[in-house]
């Protein structure tokens, strides 16, 4: 297994976890959405860039709007 494909049997992986705990809870470290959101949204909603699909985590897909939802949010190129 190449490094790439290591990395890419891992996406499901950590979709999993990310999905299950935005389950339980609406933002990363409180009730309420802090920096910790707004530095983890871009490395997760480009997941698709690396060839993991966000499809089956509803979930992680309903965080990411709420972050993109957050007043003066700016978007990102490659953050659709």
């Amino acid at each position: 297994m190449t490094a790439m494909s290591d990395k890419r049997a891992f996406g499901p992986v950590a979709g999993e976890f990310i999905a299950t705990a935005f389950l339980l809870i609406a933002w990363v470290a409180l009730d309420h959405a802090t920096i910790a959101d707004i530095a983890c949204c871009p490395y997760v909603g480009m997941a698709p860039q690396g060839e993991v699909s966000l499809d089956p985590y509803p979930a992680v897909r309903a965080w990411i709007a709420r972050v993109k939802a957050l007043p003066g949010y700016v978007p990102m190129p490659g953050l659709d």
